[in-house]
């Protein structure tokens, strides 16, 4: 399973990484910018055939709510 964020700026130095969202960006219609990073402005799920797993794509959203929700928890 390969868990991505909307919008979040993936850089693609990483080898394993680099291919993973090689793949994920051809098939989505992503975008890499000038520093060599890429994003998916996108949520949702979808089966890669090419990668043969599964693609969540979470909202921002949630990463917000996590930092939020971990000041009341602690």
């Amino acid at each position: 399973m390969r868990i991505l964020i909307e919008e979040y700026q993936y850089s693609v130095t990483d080898e394993k990484r680099r291919n993973d969202l090689k793949v994920i960006l051809q098939e989505l219609g992503g975008f890499e910018n000038l520093e060599r990073k890429v994003s998916v402005n996108c949520v949702g799920y979808y089966y890669s055939t090419q990668l043969k797993d599964c693609v969540f794509i979470l909202p921002k959203v949630l990463i917000m709510d996590m930092v939020t929700m971990e000041r009341y928890l602690s």
